[in-house]
């Protein structure tokens, strides 16, 4: 593995801290994520880091090479610290405790026994953070602080425990619809959209994030309001971690014992099978439009792009979208989510696949996002989708 390039400057990297972790998490999707992109084994992979999260669910996709690239030194070091507790072969309970998937109380002796196998810039920010690895390194990101004031402070005020379980525990979606029917409804949509609004939602994510956003603070609300209620009714919830951890937390949320509930590579079967993959990923410290420079061209099959161009102008989005075709093959795949803004990938470069894409966001378990978008580079006679 290697750290690649120096933090960069960027329409987005100028305006956001990122000396801080600002997701400890990753809130795309990794199910529809891997089947929209379909990894193969042959596949090069250019992945947002973000948490690293969802750069270890497609790595057990076993695709050929991952290129881990986000512009935040911070985020890269969190995927390090993962790598580096799987290159030591450290026992599976001890990761889980590590990450604060788990609970613990010995979190800074596990980083010592870990620190050695990072790369330096990792070690120094990890040293400099001792705080967030004692006190849980999954609930410490910024958006992640946010959620656990939700789950913690306000939403115990307007649902039960008892509600909530039983809605989590729901088998069918009948069931669950009847759960659901339980809440106080009107008082749970007051709150949500309060509680989602831009002004409140700034809490999580930075006002920088918001500069493209045309939506007022209540329109804003209402719409992440709006999908809140969808996914309750429609998205099954005794499988979606997703759903559970931004209403109860850690409660009923046992990576160990409860495999299928929670990110797959935290799976004891799935981590072990990691140890041998890790060399394939590559962790750049770049903006998307470098690091591309970086890649030989027609090399990169796949790319998830997360949800980049929530925070760009229109312009930076065809930019960035017309570098990253330069480095893609023929038919290759690109997914990124939409939030609050709608950012086509220019049509002369890439193939917007709307049945696969609403198809898919009709299956997504996270409620925040307005699109899931699916694409495939443009190619002579690309009429096959």
């Amino acid at each position: 593995m290697e750290q690649e390039g120096e933090q960069l400057k960027s329409e987005i990297a100028a305006k956001l801290d990122l000396s801080v972790i600002r997701y400890s998490r990753v809130w795309e999707d990794c199910d529809i994520l891997c089947r929209g992109l379909d990894i193969q084994p042959s596949d090069v992979v250019l992945s947002i880091t973000s948490s690293g999260d969802n750069v270890l669910n497609v790595l057990l996709k076993k695709p050929k090479k991952i290129y881990a690239v986000d512009m935040s030194l911070a985020q890269n070091a969190l995927l390090e610290l993962k790598l580096g507790a799987i290159r030591i072969s450290l026992p599976h309970d001890e990761f889980l405790q590590l990450l604060g998937e788990a609970p613990s109380t010995k979190r800074l002796v596990l980083y010592e026994s870990v620190k050695p196998s990072l790369p330096k810039y990792a070690q120094e920010f990890w040293d400099s953070n001792l705080s967030v690895i004692e006190s849980s390194i999954a609930n410490e990101g910024r958006l992640e602080k946010y959620v656990k004031v939700f789950n913690e402070k306000h939403l115990p005020k307007v649902v039960s425990s008892e509600l909530l379980d039983a809605f989590f525990e729901s088998q069918s979606i009948e069931e669950q619809r009847k759960a659901f029917n339980q809440f106080p409804l009107k008082e749970l949509k007051d709150l949500t959209s309060w509680y989602f609004s831009r002004k409140q939602l700034e809490r999580g994510r930075s006002e920088a994030q918001f500069e493209h956003v045309k939506m007022d603070s209540d329109e804003v609300g209402e719409a992440l309001a709006k999908r809140y209620f969808v996914v309750a009714e429609n998205i099954p919830a005794h499988d979606n971690f997703y759903f559970s951890l931004f209403n109860r937390g850690m409660k009923g949320y046992d990576p160990a014992n409860k495999p299928n509930f929670a990110a797959p590579y935290l799976a004891k079967d799935n981590y072990e099978e990691l140890k041998g993959l890790i060399d394939r990923v590559v962790v750049c410290t770049s903006t998307i439009e470098e690091q591309v420079k970086q890649i030989p061209l027609g090399t990169v099959t796949k790319a998830n792009l997360s949800d980049i161009f929530e925070y760009t102008s229109e312009e930076l989005c065809c930019g960035i979208c017309e570098s990253l075709a330069s480095v893609m093959a023929p038919g290759g795949r690109i997914a990124y989510w939409e939030l609050l803004n709608t950012r086509p990938a220019p049509s002369s470069v890439f193939h917007y696949h709307e049945k696969l894409s609403k198809e898919l966001h009709a299956e997504d378990r996270v409620f925040y996002y307005n699109h899931s978008m699916f694409m495939k580079k443009n190619e002579m006679n690309n009429n096959n989708l």
